[in-house]
């Protein structure tokens, strides 16, 4: 869910666009991409503030999108190496697929493990 403060050129965008160095959070990936892509094609907005990060100004926001985009492209790759196929993901793949992508720790990590599930649903 994001919010549009139009009179100031604003959005606030949650936790929609993931940021390096940190693990994305989403329980469907296509339409975190697409939410992602809406804020991309918005008019007029001056400002995006995310939850996780700082407030990123115009020049900035394409920028940070992409990069977020880039982040799940990577986590879906990621998952699709494993090639699981109607079964539940082991706590040992969801450590390799946070090592993969840079990340250290991931296992026992619910909202890691939520996006990384959303990932497998993929077709």
């Amino acid at each position: 869910v994001s919010y549009v403060y139009t009179e100031k050129g604003a959005i606030f965008c949650g936790d929609i666009i993931p940021v390096a160095d940190d693990f994305p959070i989403f329980v469907d990936a296509l339409k975190s991409e697409l939410s992602i892509n809406k804020i991309q094609e918005l008019k007029n907005i001056r400002y995006c503030c995310p939850a996780w990060d700082k407030v990123y100004f115009k020049n900035e926001i394409f920028e940070k999108t992409q990069k977020g985009l880039d982040i799940i492209k990577n986590l879906k790759k990621c998952v699709s190496q494993l090639k699981i196929e109607e079964r539940e993901i082991t706590e040992s793949e969801i450590k390799e697929v946070g090592i993969n992508l840079g990340l250290k720790n991931m296992s026992g990590n619910p909202l890691f493990r939520k996006s990384v599930e959303a990932c497998m649903k993929i077709e």
